[in-house]
């Protein structure tokens, strides 16, 4: 089998997109049988809700983790046939007020419960988006002048353009980096970043929300598929169908020049840019951080 072909069932695994393919029975487990993005979600989300965290009294041995489908149906207040019926992809459209009853049986935050009512409003073929992305030269402009590390990340989590001082914190902040496969695919990233484990649950978790309308573009497919198949930490967390942002706003690097050192950042959208952000780190004012940063800066 080609690597391609490999790399496009992979995805298809993992981004629950419709699919004839044949796949290894010791891969990650196969889509539902219609492809439905909003069945494979509840499934997902239904074996991580503990019954004692809904309370319900468990009664005997269960045969699948998290809550059973009767369980989830009656706190949701639905029937049963009907919610197989929604895991199983043969009803793509309840209405937002069972969608809401799912999301709060199911106890998802804010973020991931809107993602469930955009899984369950559209399924309509999304737009192709554009394989090269261009930041505008005023944005670009406002970036170099940033005296601390700032870049301009793309939908894909590409970086359009740095400026030095993110250059010298570390190579995933160099133009024409992307992210992703930095944090995923590249060791150093793991030495870099201290919290690696949670930031890889952040990234993926705010992948999905970012692409939640470009599943199905042969473009964001292929790029998902290629993570899927070379990382298992990333096939892992995706198959988890986890959507939104943690609310911390602190990265720890562990830097080869200047030791530990914790900066804070913040995200700005770019106005007119879609799903275009400038990240910028900064550190405490008069903190040992900001006089690392300075050095870094110097040296670099």
């Amino acid at each position: 089998m080609s690597t391609r072909s490999s790399a496009l069932q992979a995805f298809q695994r993992c981004a629950c997109l419709p699919t004839g393919s044949v796949w290894d029975a010791e891969e990650v487990r196969p889509v539902v049988e219609n492809g439905s993005r909003l069945g494979e979600y509840l499934r997902a989300r239904r074996a991580l809700v503990s019954p004692d965290a809904a309370g319900i009294t468990d009664s005997g041995r269960r045969r699948v983790p998290g809550l059973r489908r009767e369980e989830l149906a009656q706190l949701a207040g639905i029937s049963v046939v009907y919610y197989v019926r929604l895991e199983q992809g043969r009803d793509r459209h309840p209405s937002p007020d069972v969608l809401r009853g799912l999301a709060h049986a199911l106890q998802l935050d804010d973020e991931a419960a809107q993602y469930l009512l955009k899984l369950g409003r559209s399924d309509e073929p999304s737009h192709r988006i554009r394989l090269r992305e261009l930041v505008a030269p005023g944005i670009e402009q406002v970036v170099r002048r940033i005296s601390a590390p700032a870049y301009v990340l793309g939908r894909m989590r590409d970086v359009l353009c740095s400026n030095p001082s993110a250059e010298a914190l570390s190579p995933m902040f160099h133009r024409g980096s992307n992210q992703l496969r930095r944090l995923f695919l590249d060791p150093d990233a793991r030495e870099l970043l201290v919290d690696w484990n949670i930031l890889t649950e952040d990234a993926v978790a705010s992948l999905r929300i970012a692409t939640n309308n470009d599943l199905e573009d042969p473009a964001v497919g292929e790029f998902i598929a290629d993570l899927a198949t070379h990382s298992s930490r990333f096939r892992q967390l995706w198959d988890r169908h986890d959507a939104g942002l943690r609310p911390s706003d602190v990265v720890r690097f562990r830097h080869s020049q200047i030791g530990e050192v914790s900066l804070h950042y913040n995200k700005l959208a770019v106005v007119g840019a879609d799903r275009q952000t400038i990240v910028v780190f900064h550190a405490v004012p008069g903190s040992d951080a900001e006089q690392d940063l300075c050095r870094l800066a110097t040296r670099g």
